[in-house]
């Protein structure tokens, strides 16, 4: 008797200082018909030498070694702007958390940053600030390119890290893939001629778009380069790279010259289901590997067949499950090039 009363006092405690708790749902489900039976869980993860940690909290999910579930993780699109090149000196550094081997993609390292504030990156490692950690932006050095991105957008350099934030007043709705398929990327361009916001690869070459923290534009004529270099020059004359109402306000003269860089990425990030998206292209699951829970993504929504976990007390009546074959090749989603390329971890 004694036992039960202090199993339901431990329950009853964990309530009381609102700690979510969590259950398996009924039976194996595809994710979409999991999120329609219950709220999935999204449990807080952590990054640990490049891979992605769930944390159940005090009262651990059973599951065995091998095993995988459904959470109502997504990869979601989120425009950021490049936000400058900043020196590192690791004694002197306000950082206020560092993310080391998260991969070098702006994506990765703004969900580390749980989307607040400045992020930074250099190489592989992952800075996040509050507010911009130094007057001194504009370095030229910041030449290493992001490789988890899949494409030629900065990743800071040899003690340079690259500053980026979340974008004002653009969604990843606004950019559209660029309309050649070999030409799509990550860096956004802005089509004067057409007024639409296209992501293409980094490594074409667009007209240079620069402006000053107030927001006036600095003319260099109809000279054409990289992403990249486009962002080295705007820092060499002190400026920024265009943000979203500099492009809108571009008046370049030369109709030969309408596309011109801007200094926005689209990126990947770690988001929960909080709009209830009922066919998102990439969904969040977990798999025991060596007695850690480790997060992965999948682009097969509708026809993988797994447990699911579901915050308690969240479950609905839906119609019974149809009939979906399960897949025996697991298809594993890195979150950096639009072919969705197979990988074992994130």
């Amino acid at each position: 008797m004694h036992f039960f009363v202090l199993v339901f006092s431990f329950l009853q405690f964990n309530r009381l200082k609102g700690q979510i708790i969590y259950e398996f749902g009924s039976g194996n489900a595809s994710w979409v018909y999991a999120s329609a039976a219950c709220k999935l869980a999204t449990p807080r993860f952590n990054f640990t030498e490049g891979e992605i940690h769930v944390r159940f909290g005090d009262e651990p999910i059973s599951m065995k070694e091998g095993e995988e579930a459904w959470l109502g993780y997504i990869l979601d699109s989120v425009v950021l702007q490049s936000a400058g090149c900043m020196p590192y000196d690791v004694k002197k550094e306000p950082r206020l958390a560092t993310f080391y081997d998260t991969g070098a993609d702006p994506g990765v390292c703004f969900s580390a940053c749980r989307g607040k504030g400045y992020i930074g990156l250099m190489n592989t490692n992952c800075f996040c600030f509050q507010t911009l950690p130094t007057e001194d932006t504009f370095r030229t050095t910041c030449q290493q390119t992001c490789s988890r991105l899949g494409d030629e957008a900065a990743c800071g350099g040899t003690n340079v890290i690259s500053l980026y934030k979340q974008a004002d007043g653009m969604s990843a709705s606004d950019v559209v893939d660029f309309p050649i398929p070999m030409h799509r990327g990550s860096c956004v361009m802005y089509d004067r001629n057409s007024k639409v916001f296209h992501s293409a690869k980094c490594t074409m070459s667009y007209r240079i778009g620069c402006q000053s923290m107030h927001g006036d534009s600095f003319d260099i004529g109809s000279r054409t380069v990289t992403w990249l270099e486009m962002t080295r020059f705007c820092f060499s004359v002190k400026h920024f790279p265009y943000a979203y109402k500099g492009a809108l306000e571009d008046e370049d003269s030369d109709a030969n010259f309408f596309q011109v860089w801007t200094g926005m990425v689209k990126a990947r990030m770690i988001s929960k289901n909080l709009e209830g998206a009922s066919n998102p292209q990439i969904v969040g699951y977990i798999r025991v590997e060596n007695g850690k829970y480790k997060l992965h993504f999948s682009t097969r929504a509708r026809t993988d067949v797994k447990r699911f976990i579901c915050q308690e007390g969240s479950t609905t009546t839906v119609s019974a499950q149809p009939d979906v074959h399960t897949v025996t090749g697991k298809s594993h989603c890195s979150f950096y090039n639009n072919n969705l390329t197979i990988a074992a971890t994130i």
